[in-house]
């Protein structure tokens, strides 16, 4: 739509409608990872998703796994702390 938008009928609303389907499904995936972390899940299934959308999430995921991991593991007695 940006490179073309001179032979695109419509060109704005296609782009405003292509921006609020991305934003809906971005919301959903970051309340999805916000449960899966609130819940303390070990795996989660990933349905539904393009890949875009997971490498969106992925560095915000795997950094709040990460601490989520080390502030359990300093609550539990006689654990290593090598990370």
């Amino acid at each position: 739509v940006c490179s073309a938008a001179d032979n695109i009928p419509k060109a704005d609303e296609i782009r405003t409608l292509v921006k609020d389907i991305w934003d809906t499904r971005v919301a959903k995936l970051r309340l999805s990872a916000d449960s899966f972390i609130s819940q303390q899940e070990a795996h989660a299934q990933l349905d539904n998703l393009t890949l875009m959308e997971i490498n969106t999430t992925r560095s915000f995921l795997l950094d709040s796994l990460n601490y989520m991991y080390k502030l359990r593991s300093n609550l539990q007695p006689g654990r290593s702390q090598d990370y």
